[in-house]
């Protein structure tokens, strides 16, 4: 923004840089105000400048140009409140005060241009801190490369600041799923993430330290896993891992009895990174130094181990279990009675239970001290038996004779033979007709108890693995 002082108060001309340099050169080529020049309020004019630097919305880099002929010349009818007295009109000393505090506030480059062999254009570094102020007395000529070189520094400056805030702002973070873990375990992993964090500035992470302290610097193991080194990041990118501890001061586990053992401590993790654009960094006056924010892992872990002695009384009585269950899978109940019925076919039907005799062993044949008596007249009292005769799981019904007059459905008895339903036997002129079930289960499989017993000995060898995990 250029503004033109001296016989004309104020001539705002906004133009681009290079377009001002071209505008100012040309004007004061031609001097295009036909008028007789009286003076030069440059108080007017640095008073005005520091209105348009002090704006709320200003950038925080900011140029100040200031282009006299001559001295500080101020007449009554001008009506300035800058005298001729810069050094006691307060007015002046408002001007010292505004222009100091400004460039405490943001960087100013104040240029003065002096054409002329008597000029105030000193009068700046009074109003400006010396160090921000460059004055370049010359011809006209000069004006168009003083600016150039202006733009040039303003842009340095520029590009200067915002790196600056992007070295403030950003930054190389390490960030944990978890912030601490505690509880019973004896190991652990937790998930790690190593973020580029700045919006413009790639770097490349050459690695990641990880450190224990504390109790857990001896106890426990602790590594880096998974973690990608050395790779770039990218504005905004990150990469990712884990943090794996595994407590080692572990007593025997099968001890009988439980132990534990508390251990307390911390796992930093700490990215190391440098910039990708160092070399440019150090060109512009700044460190290449990445600035990084570590994580640590606050761990508070009990390894127990050792199996609870209610756990081995346990298991030892199910392993007996488990002994009973295997001798009792295959078990043996004898028969105590003969089983099935047999009808006696003749004048009148009769039936004869044989569990009633509750016995496993029935005579057939005449005579008074038989089980089941017959009319006949055979060489001796008992004619056949009848007895529960075993095979396999069963015990079945059987009919044995040493007489030839005894059949089995039509055929001669030959020597012990199995009944079953519907079986006839004719002994002399008795006939029989068997009824009924004529075989029972002795040999049984009871898996059940076995069964359980196994179920309780697998859950108390899994409790045992759980407390020593």
């Amino acid at each position: 923004h250029l503004r033109l002082f001296g016989d004309v108060p104020e001539a705002p001309l906004d133009k681009r840089g290079d377009e001002a340099a071209r505008e100012v050169d040309g004007f004061v080529r031609r001097e295009p105000f036909p008028m007789q020049r009286r003076g030069s309020d440059l108080g007017m004019a640095i008073h005005k400048g520091l209105e348009f630097l002090e704006r709320k919305d200003a950038s925080g880099v900011q140029a100040f140009f200031l282009l006299t002929d001559g001295r500080h010349q101020v007449f009554p009818d001008m009506r300035s409140p800058y005298s001729a007295d810069v050094d006691a009109d307060p007015d002046w000393q408002e001007l010292y005060r505004r222009g100091q505090a400004l460039a405490r506030r943001r960087t100013v480059f104040v240029y003065g241009f002096g054409l002329g062999e008597r000029t105030d254009i000193q009068l700046l570094r009074r109003v400006f801190p010396a160090r921000s102020v460059e004055l370049v007395p010359g011809n006209p000529g000069g004006v168009a490369h003083a600016l150039r070189g202006m733009r040039e520094r303003l842009r340095r400056e520029q590009l200067r600041q915002a790196v600056a805030q992007e070295l403030r702002e950003g930054k190389v973070e390490a960030h944990l799923a978890e912030a601490s873990v505690s509880g019973y375990l004896t190991r652990f992993e937790v998930g790690l993430t190593v973020r580029n964090t700045y919006r413009h500035l790639s770097v490349r992470l050459e690695q990641v330290k990880g450190q224990a302290t504390g109790a857990a610097s001896q106890a426990m193991e602790c590594g880096l896993v998974g973690v990608p080194s050395p790779v770039t990041l990218e504005p905004g990118k990150h990469v990712g891992g884990r943090v794996r501890g595994t407590l080692q001061a572990v007593g025997r586990r099968w001890r009988l009895g439980v132990e534990e053992m508390r251990c307390q401590g911390q796992f930093t993790v700490t990215p190391v990174a440098v910039f990708a654009q160092a070399a440019a960094l150090r060109e512009l006056g700044f460190s290449s130094r990445v600035t990084v924010r570590p994580a640590t892992l606050t761990m508070d872990v009990t390894a127990r181990w050792g199996v609870p002695l209610w756990i081995a009384i346990g298991l030892v009585l199910a392993l007996i279990a488990d002994f009973v269950g295997i001798l009792r899978l295959r078990s043996y109940q004898p028969t105590q009675s003969l089983v099935g019925q047999l009808t006696r076919s003749g004048d009148r039907v009769e039936t004869v239970d044989l569990s009633r005799f509750d016995r496993t062993e029935v005579t057939v044949g005449p005579g008074q001290d038989i089980d089941v008596s017959v009319r006949a007249a055979p060489l001796d009292n008992i004619v056949a038996v009848l007895r529960m005769e075993e095979e396999g799981d069963l015990a079945s019904l059987t009919l044995d004779s040493r007489h030839a007059s005894v059949q089995v459905n039509g055929q001669m008895l030959t020597g012990p033979r199995r009944l079953e339903a519907g079986s006839r036997i004719q002994i002399e002129q008795a006939q029989f007709t068997v009824i009924g079930e004529t075989s029972v289960q002795v040999r049984f499989t009871r898996p059940t108890f076995l069964v359980i017993a196994l179920l309780i000995t697998v859950a108390l060898l899994v409790m045992t693995l759980t407390v020593n995990s």
